[in-house]
């Protein structure tokens, strides 16, 4: 029964083609963004689409625009759109505070530079100046940014290797099903 409702909510909230098709915006791209093979779920095409939600969810760290980039980027890797467009969730803006400060530190790890973060020592928020700040932000940004890229690595090669095997899984199970019956019915 949850697994019918589970449907049933995807069918209501998700984005039918025939209404992306008909959007001004999007006309000039209806042949490729609209392409069968990228809203069917198969079982090559939902762990791409899955790894695309995840790389561009961790990446592209504003709220919205990774649901564009994901999008952007399933017709070149044959995603399936609707489980890249669920999978960006994974980043909201409860978990993205942790994540940046996360990156930082492996980020510094991976390039061998000392931790560098502010209130670490007793320093109080109100003793900085807005250029300790900045300065501060144009130091970690390489390291934030190698963290990001890390990170976002193996978050997607999980959830392509998870999506995979949770699909070989159902596969397997449905055959087993229909063996076992057909078995019954002999």
């Amino acid at each position: 029964m949850a697994k019918k409702e589970e449907k049933n909510w995807l069918q209501r909230n998700l984005p039918d083609r025939k209404i992306l098709s008909e959007n001004p915006l999007l006309r000039p791209f209806k042949d490729r963004f609209l392409s069968a093979e990228l809203w069917r779920f198969t079982r090559r095409s939902v762990p791409v689409g899955v790894a695309i939600g995840f790389l561009t969810a961790i990446i592209v760290l504003v709220p919205g625009f990774q649901m564009f980039v994901a999008v952007l980027l399933c017709p070149l890797f044959r995603g399936n759109i609707p489980s890249a467009l669920i999978a960006t969730f994974i980043n909201t803006p409860i978990t993205t505070p942790p994540l940046i400060y996360l990156s930082y530190l492996l980020g510094s790890t991976i390039l061998g530079k000392e931790h560098n973060i502010p209130f670490a020592d007793g320093e109080r928020l109100t003793d900085m100046s807005i250029s300790d700040w900045w300065s501060w932000l144009i130091s970690a940004g390489q390291p934030m940014l190698v963290g990001l890229f890390a990170i976002a690595v193996v978050t997607a090669s999980i959830g392509y290797l998870l999506t995979n095997w949770l699909w070989a899984r159902w596969i397997f199970r449905k055959y087993r099903r229909r063996s076992k019956a057909n078995v019954a019915r002999r």
